[in-house]
């Protein structure tokens, strides 16, 4: 097996962990039975204390209820002045079908 490989390619597929098995494999097959050392530990990381990150995880919210509340007051004015003008009916006396109404 080859051991020149990329690891940002590797790890992100899990292939890395697969390459290492298959290394142990191939040792315990040999007759060697010494198992390499390997240890995982987390990358360190810090803490993201930025206003505008709160402010869109409070906002953001907020933000999708106002445009449903919209789209729920637009979706009912076209649905009364619709029932008020008897749209339909008039199409389907001019020779719509039923099916068609639908799809419009």
């Amino acid at each position: 097996m080859s051991n020149n490989l990329r690891c940002g390619s590797m790890t992100t597929l899990g292939a890395f962990y697969l390459f290492v098995c298959l290394n142990v494999l191939q040792q315990f097959v040999s007759g060697s039975t010494s198992v390499p050392d390997i240890s995982v530990q987390m990358l360190p990381t810090t803490s993201m204390d930025v206003p505008l990150v709160s402010l869109m995880t409070l906002g953001a919210p907020l933000l999708f209820a106002i445009a449903y509340i919209f789209f729920l007051q637009f979706l009912a004015v076209i649905l009364v002045s619709e029932k008020e003008t008897f749209m339909k009916q008039h199409m389907l006396i001019m020779g719509m079908r039923e099916s068609a109404y639908w799809y419009i």
